[in-house]
């Protein structure tokens, strides 16, 4: 396994490797809404 930042997996010990998969995907996300703006009081 490879260090990922955001999957931590890599760090755990590793007794027997079962199986493994891994899928690359490029995703667009839809327009949504924005819940809270941390930059609007930032002046």
């Amino acid at each position: 396994m490879r260090p990922h930042a955001l999957a931590p997996v890599a760090d755990l010990p590793v007794r027997r490797v079962v199986g493994a998969r891994q899928v690359v995907a490029n995703l667009t996300l839809d327009i949504g809404e924005v819940a809270f703006d941390y930059l609007a009081n930032a002046e």
